[in-house]
């Protein structure tokens, strides 16, 4: 189960990290038009922790959406897969998936909005 099939387009693992990306973009734009300034420490961390928490929520919310709409469609592959591998194995690959999602987050919201808005923060000072 590499992904799902959505419109006949294949989605699931390729997809979310330019989501996250994207989605850490539109944040540090509005957050720097907003307060004028870069992120502190604290507040990179917390946007990271929340919107790690938002994306498997909107990764969720598409699963649970796609079997409402198809009820025969993925149940019984998704039911197969969870059965093939202990729970203590599905935590510890949520909690590695949460932080590469935390790490990469965290970066965005350092690093990268440092560099791509600088000239846009040192303006606004």
């Amino acid at each position: 189960m590499g992904g799902m099939y959505i419109f006949d387009i294949q989605n699931g693992n390729s997809m979310n990290m330019p989501m996250l990306m994207v989605s850490a973009f539109a944040v540090s734009k509005a957050f720097i038009n907003d307060n004028h300034r870069a992120f502190h420490k604290s507040e990179k961390r917390f946007l990271s922790i929340i919107c790690t928490l938002i994306a498997f929520a909107a990764s969720i919310f598409v699963y649970i959406l796609v079997i409402l709409l198809d009820p025969n469609m993925l149940v019984e592959e998704i039911l197969t897969l969870i059965k093939s591998l202990p729970i203590a194995v599905w935590v510890i690959i949520v909690f590695i998936v949460a932080l590469i999602y935390y790490f990469i987050l965290g970066f965005f919201y350092g690093w990268v909005t440092n560099k791509i808005f600088a000239k846009q923060i040192s303006e606004q000072m």
